[in-house]
């Protein structure tokens, strides 16, 4: 795949703060718009976190997880978006908001709802993201916390780092 340097990229570290922030905008969304969902799906790994934040503040204990391979290295995108691991539950009638930390490209969410769609026959969809890439994401979530361009005005991509990914980007990032 071939290395990735932190110059290739503008990185923007998100806190802790801004998470919690973040969740209680989703959540403010979520109930404004009277949509209430029988069980939250995270998008793995990066929507593990976000989803069990907002099911908190949801008082949504169904908590299901779907993964979606789409950045084995982060920085570097396989070209299709794939589910690699769901869930076996029938959610026929069932009202489900799937939660992602950012829509990047669009991608995982694209994926990952045609899927639940076909094999768990869900009533509804909505989606939730902490961030939203307005520029780069062919998809836009039906609730999101921040919306942003991921694209600088030097020609550079902003690659962002929450807490729960940290050591990942480290990683892959620093180069050799």
């Amino acid at each position: 795949m071939g290395e990735v340097k932190s110059s290739d990229f503008s990185i923007r570290k998100v806190s802790w703060n801004e998470i919690e922030g973040w969740i209680e905008l989703l959540r403010k969304s979520v109930t404004d718009s009277n949509y209430k969902p029988d069980a939250l799906i995270g998008v793995t790994r990066g929507g593990l976190i976000p989803v069990v934040l907002l099911s908190d503040k949801l008082d949504a204990m169904r908590v299901l997880t779907i993964t979606v391979r789409h950045w084995p290295v982060p920085g570097k995108m396989m070209e299709e978006a794939q589910v690699t691991q769901d869930f076996e539950e029938d959610l026929s009638g069932k009202k489900v908001l799937l939660v992602e930390d950012i829509a990047d490209t669009g991608k995982s969410f694209k994926v990952a709802i045609e899927h639940i769609k076909r094999k768990n026959k869900p009533a509804e969809i909505k989606t939730a993201a902490l961030q939203y890439a307005s520029d780069t994401s062919s998809y836009r979530p039906d609730y999101y916390a921040e919306k942003f361009e991921k694209k600088t005005g030097d020609g550079k991509r902003i690659w962002v780092t929450y807490p729960w990914t940290k050591e990942e980007d480290k990683r892959s990032l620093s180069g050799p």
